[in-house]
C-alpha cells in the first residue's frame, strides 16, 4: 500500500489506520519546491547562455531574483521537514547535506551574480559576452555555480523524497526522560539508534 493512502496513527493504546493527514501540507510544499527548482534552473539556463551583453540593471535584477529563489528554496525545504508532526533534532542531521549545499550554493551564486554586475558595469573592457570568458574568475565562478546548482537540485529532490517516506511522518519513539524531564546522554544515544 502506498504511503499516500494510509498512515498509522496511534490512538490511545490501539493502533489504527487513518487517511493521511500530513500528506497535503507535504505535497504542497514539495510542489512549491519543484516549481522553485525549475525557476532557478530556468534563470541559470537563460541568463548564462545569453549572447548579448547584459546591462547593469538587468544583471542586478537577475542577482536579486536568483538569490530570492534560493532563499525561498531553503525556507521551503525547512517547512517541508517541519510537516512531519514529530519534529526531532536529528532531522537537521539527516538533512544537513541539503542545507550545506544550499548555503555554499547561495554564496557562490552571490559571487557570480555580483561579478556579472561588475562585468556589465564596464562595457568598454567587456563589450560582448564572449569577452567575459577572458576573465579567469568568471570561468571559475560559472563552473562552480553550475556544478553546485546541479548538486543542489539533486540533493533537494532526494531530500523531498526522503521527507515523503513514512519514517519521517509518524515515527513513534518511546519517550524516556532523565533528570529534569530530559533524556540522559545514554538514553539519547539509544533513541538515536532506534530511529535508524
Amino acid at each position: 500500500m502506498a504511503v499516500a493512502e494510509y498512515l498509522v496513527v496511534e490512538a490511545g493504546s490501539e493502533v489504527q489506520a487513518s487517511p493521511a493527514l500530513a500528506i497535503s501540507p507535504y505535497a504542497t510544499r514539495y510542489a512549491l519546491l519543484t516549481v522553485l527548482l525549475m525557476a532557478d534552473a530556468s534563470i541559470n539556463a537563460t541568463v548564462d547562455a545569453q549572447i548579448e551583453r547584459n546591462t547593469t540593471a538587468w544583471a542586478s535584477l537577475v542577482l536579486v531574483a536568483q538569490v530570492l529563489v534560493r532563499m525561498c528554496m531553503i525556507a521551503t525545504t525547512v517547512s517541508m521537514i517541519s510537516t512531519s508532526r514529530s519534529w526531532r533534532d536529528d532531522f537537521l542531521i539527516d538533512f544537513c547535506g541539503v542545507f550545506a549545499v544550499s548555503l555554499v550554493g547561495i554564496i557562490v551564486c552571490l559571487f557570480l551574480r555580483v561579478y556579472c554586475v561588475v562585468l556589465a558595469a564596464f562595457p568598454s573592457r567587456f563589450p560582448t559576452v564572449l569577452d567575459y570568458w577572458n576573465s579567469t574568475e568568471y570561468c571559475v565562478l560559472l563552473i562552480a555555480h553550475t556544478l553546485l546548482s546541479m548538486l543542489l537540485y539533486y540533493s533537494s529532490i532526494m531530500a523531498g523524497f526522503r521527507c515523503g517516506k513514512l519514517r519521517y511522518f509518524y515515527s513513534q519513539t518511546p519517550q524516556t526522560s532523565g533528570a529534569g524531564g530530559h533524556p540522559s546522554i545514554y538514553e539519547a544515544l539509544h533513541l538515536s539508534t532506534l530511529r535508524r
